[in-house]
């Protein structure tokens, strides 16, 4: 059961090459990686700079080694990670997040809603005109949580862990553009001043294999090794979560007692994948820790005892030879508003709302209007604020799903979310979509991650 979550693991030699490219440099370079990936059909993959995407006149790539950009045909480009462009996730400045029903998901400020259409003001494209049979549900998010820390920004104020494989240095973990780095067993921590009702959000990516462990509520920089903890330094209590390829676990870790798994949870295909977004949620009082994996909750825990965190600090672990980045890593306090499933019917003929306080409310939602739902019950009118709501899924009758097209492409967020459209041009920043449910937009090109351009279904 301990094999991989409690023990420094050391790999081979051969992993060196793979490490180096997932890196984004080679063995024999130590230069800053290239911004931009692309992915081709043939299996090739180039680092460099996206300078121009249209679907007639192809891909213009620029790479620093080649004095003009070299152009590849459309349909030979399977993907592209864009690299840092100085993006700032901005969900603090997001009032809602809106399900389409085609599984697309995008965040931005409820502007107005009606019986046919609802209008989502974001930062990214502007104001979003989109077709109410077309929308799933509507989750409204934290407005300005109180942000105790955002980055990576740099090395300044963390601290390597000394390696416990001897002989090796405990220089680990490398920063570059907004991305701490790791392709060796290593540990980086901070005191975050983790907050007592907690937020810790990051994005993982990962060489080959998954295996990452995230202490919090911890009082020590330094790794613990987990079978030899009664030896070490005296150490205060704290919770060790555990991603192994795919599946959870956490561990309550006390010195003097035996190590306590408090439950195992199952991310079927993260074994397949090579990047997620991870969501912590922590209420010291309630003795609660909440798992999200790319938005979906995994799994709750809930300490029989006392908490056991006795600090503020949170330290990650890299517990494989093998390459791990961490980015957009941000703490805040929580409200305590959680994306819990509901007991509504898959084909309920009305609206459901359900409440922060858990109190639901069927209907039809009329209207939105002055920062308020007007919603017709078979109890009379009423008027909800939306800050008081925590889901909000519209009735079945009349709502379409919008079938992909060949030629369409998906647009995967920095932060979270998707779009699937017909990628018009990309040039100047900007990436036209078109889109059965909201027209044609242009979008921000600084607010995505990667393109799939042939995504599947």
């Amino acid at each position: 059961m301990f094999s991989i979550s409690t023990f420094w693991r050391a790999g081979g030699a051969g992993a060196a090459l793979a490490i180096g490219l997932f890196l984004g440099r080679g063995l024999a370079s130590a230069a800053e990686a290239p911004v931009d990936t692309v992915y081709l059909s043939n299996g090739d993959r180039l680092q460099g700079e996206l300078v121009v995407l249209d679907p007639q006149k192809g891909l213009q790539w620029r790479h620093p080694d080649i004095r003009e950009p070299v152009s590849f045909k459309y349909d030979a480009v399977v993907k592209l990670a864009l690299g840092d462009r100085s993006f700032k996730p901005l969900a603090a400045q997001s009032q809602c997040r809106v399900r389409l029903t085609n599984g697309d998901e995008l965040e931005g400020n409820l502007q107005e809603m009606t019986a046919q259409q609802v209008v989502l003001d974001t930062w990214y494209a502007g104001p979003l005109t989109i077709a109410r049979k077309r929308i799933d549900s509507l989750i409204p998010i934290v407005v300005n949580p109180q942000v105790v820390f955002e980055g990576p920004t740099g090395l300044e104020g963390w601290t390597i862990g000394a390696n416990p494989i001897a002989g090796v240095a405990s220089n680990g973990w490398t920063y570059s553009h907004g991305t701490f780095a790791s392709s060796q067993s290593a540990s980086i921590a901070r005191d975050l001043k983790l907050p007592d009702i907690a937020a810790l959000d990051f994005d993982v990516a990962w060489n080959n294999y998954l295996s990452i462990a995230v202490a919090i509520y911890a009082d020590s920089l330094q790794p613990i090794q987990l079978m030899n903890k009664d030896v070490a330094p005296d150490f205060g209590g704290f919770y060790s979560l555990q991603l192994n390829y795919n599946t959870v676990n956490l561990m309550m870790v006390k010195k003097g007692a035996p190590l306590n798994s408090l439950g195992l949870g199952f991310v079927p295909g993260l074994e397949q994948r090579t990047s997620c977004h991870v969501s912590i949620r922590a209420n010291k009082k309630d003795r609660m820790i909440y798992l999200y994996i790319d938005g979906a909750m995994v799994k709750q825990w809930q300490d029989p005892l006392e908490f056991a965190g006795q600090g503020t600090c949170v330290r990650f672990v890299n517990q494989v030879q093998a390459g791990l980045k961490l980015s957009n890593l941000q703490v805040s306090h929580w409200d305590g508003r959680m994306e819990t499933p509901t007991n509504k019917v898959e084909n309920a003929q009305t609206d459901f709302v359900r409440m922060l306080n858990q109190d639901t409310i069927q209907g039809a939602v009329q209207s939105f209007r002055a920062g308020s739902l007007k919603i017709a019950a078979p109890f009379g009118p009423v008027e909800v604020p939306l800050d008081r709501v925590a889901q909000l899924h519209f009735a079945a009758p009349g709502r379409e799903v919008s079938q992909s097209l060949p030629g369409d492409a998906r647009a995967q967020f920095a932060r979270r979310g998707q779009v699937t459209g017909r990628f018009e041009q990309w040039q100047d920043g900007g990436l036209v979509v078109s889109n059965a449910s909201f027209g044609k937009a242009r979008f921000a090109v600084a607010a995505f991650k990667s393109f799939q351009l042939r995504p599947g279904p």
